[in-house]
């Protein structure tokens, strides 16, 4: 997806961006989300996965509290 030039996140927006850097189909792609459209939050991590080290997948992180 490359380098995107700064922008301003409009009030009541939010920007998603995904985990995968420069190959995600995130906002950048498709713009911004509505405040309204949000449902929930995130409470403990899923998944933590980088191609850059090994082992790739950080297993303690799995299912720890995001705060």
């Amino acid at each position: 997806m490359g380098d995107y030039p700064e922008h301003t996140v409009p009030a009541g927006q939010y920007l998603m961006i995904g985990d995968n850097r420069d190959n995600s189909e995130d906002g950048r792609r498709w713009g911004f989300v509505p405040e309204a459209n949000l449902v929930g939050s995130a409470r403990r991590v899923w998944l933590n996965f980088d191609w850059n080290r090994d082992p790739k997948i950080t297993w303690g992180r799995f299912g720890q509290r995001i705060e």
